[in-house]
């Protein structure tokens, strides 16, 4: 036998009897898997549509990009979306017209839906101010409003099913540890309210669809929430949060562009659950790489973009993780790599092997290159340098040339050297996800060097 395959026998057996591991079946799905060291991932995606946009390429239902599940997350489909106005006389009004047509792609596609439970009308919370997705992060008024309002979306979707039998899944909030401090929140109750919210996801889900038909997962954590005992963590799964759900959700993106730090960032929340005794299926329902914003990110070879998708599952795969959903599937410039975020649909293929395949294999990259970077921005004219009697002028940047990152390069270096104007790079969502607290302002000054990284 040899020695990789004794080490993926003995090691979930060391990591259980340290509290590290979680080896429970996940009976979520139609086919239920042992949660265990190197076990199959079931690969997701969060599409991160527009309202009234299509997705690029859609992965097709028994093709070899099928995907398991997509994420209904910064689709504007929020609480506040769906029930724009309070109730009149007791008669609630809902707009299902747009979450009907995304419910229904997903499952053509053969994907399992995920909806995000999320906002807070600004009706139910008087006076609150809506983030960037148009909701509002407090807790509502009138609890029972967002009784109803869950009640009524598990109500309307309880007999979808993908072709093996799978219903919807049933996320509550997003990152809620990032509260008033953080650039944006998403959450600006107190964790006590934060439970109550869950708790009453929970029973108003069950009551409709028992079981696996209504599979709850909470809370969406950003990667920040299980740095220490005294985390949002600790004090949510100590007050009885692992109780309301059927599965953990976090969202485990790598710092620095390393994806072995997804694992440590996994081991972070086992340790969490370890200490208040809660095993339940860890599920990371967002993950992903912020390259550099509008445009401006690093050139990845279609070999380097692959590494980086693959590495990450393989990560999480080793850490028992049995659902992970990439952050996001398409770049924000459809066929290149140096877009707002690091996609999943040109890479699809090597990150369905690294998913599936044996785990002491490496990802599958059948070719390199094989597209193009976006093209460089119309080069700026350098600004004529000021005449000096005592010296001669010294060397003047041209931002028409640029050194890149090349194929050889690993990408997770990506160190580039930047000759343009100065420019602050900043965007809503993406802001939040690089610091957790503070926005992304990233300066390329003249003949600088930098790396952009997501700190997320």
């Amino acid at each position: 036998m040899r020695p990789k395959t004794i080490l993926w026998i003995l090691l979930p057996l060391f990591l259980a009897a340290c509290g590290e591991g979680e080896f429970i079946v996940d009976g979520t799905g139609a086919q239920a898997e042992r949660a265990v060291i190197g076990g199959r991932v079931r690969l997701g995606m969060n599409p991160a549509l527009q309202p009234d946009t299509d997705l690029h390429d859609w992965p097709a239902a028994a093709s070899p990009s099928s995907l398991y599940m997509a994420r209904i997350w910064d689709m504007g489909l929020t609480w506040a979306h769906l029930e724009p106005s309070p109730p009149v006389n007791g008669v609630r009004t809902y707009d299902w017209s747009r979450l009907d047509r995304r419910m229904e792609q997903i499952v053509d596609a053969d994907m399992r839906p995920m909806m995000v439970l999320y906002g807070t009308p600004p009706w139910a919370s008087p006076g609150c101010t809506p983030n960037y997705t148009g909701a509002c992060t407090t807790y509502p008024q009138d609890p029972e409003d967002w009784s109803a309002f869950v009640g009524a979306v598990a109500a309307r979707y309880v007999d979808l099913r993908t072709s093996r039998g799978e219903a919807p899944v049933y996320e509550v909030w997003n990152e809620p540890n990032l509260g008033q401090t953080a650039s944006i929140p998403y959450w600006t109750g107190s964790p006590e309210q934060l439970l109550d919210i869950n708790r009453r996801a929970w029973a108003a889900i069950k009551q409709v669809a028992p079981g696996e038909t209504g599979t709850v997962v909470c809370c969406g954590w950003n990667r920040l929430a299980a740095n220490n005992a005294a985390s949002q963590v600790d004090a949510w799964l100590a007050a009885g949060g692992g109780d309301h759900v059927d599965a953990i959700s976090y969202h485990p993106y790598p710092r620095n562009w390393d994806p072995s730090t997804a694992a440590d960032i996994t081991r972070r929340f086992r340790r969490a659950m370890a200490r208040n005794g809660v095993v339940k299926p860890l599920w990371a329902t967002e993950v992903g790489f912020i390259n550099g914003l509008h445009g401006n990110g690093r050139r990845l070879t279609h070999r380097q973009q692959a590494a980086l998708v693959s590495e990450t599952i393989l990560a999480l795969r080793r850490e028992a993780v049995p659902v992970v959903l990439w952050y996001l599937w398409n770049e924000s410039h459809v066929g290149h790599a140096d877009s707002d975020f690091v996609g999943l649909h040109r890479v699809v293929a090597e990150a369905l092997a690294a998913a599936g395949s044996a785990p002491d294999l490496p990802p599958a990259s059948p070719h390199d290159a094989a597209t193009p970077p976006a093209p460089a921005p119309a080069p700026e004219p350098p600004p004529a340098p000021e005449p000096s009697p005592s010296s001669s002028p010294g060397p003047v940047c041209d931002p028409g040339k640029r050194k890149v990152t090349d194929s050889s390069t690993s990408a997770s270096s990506g160190i580039s050297r930047v000759c343009s104007t100065s420019k602050t790079m900043a965007r809503g969502r993406a802001s939040t996800r690089a610091s957790g607290t503070v926005g992304w302002p990233i300066r390329a000054t003249p003949c600088s060097r930098r790396q952009a990284s997501s700190s997320r």
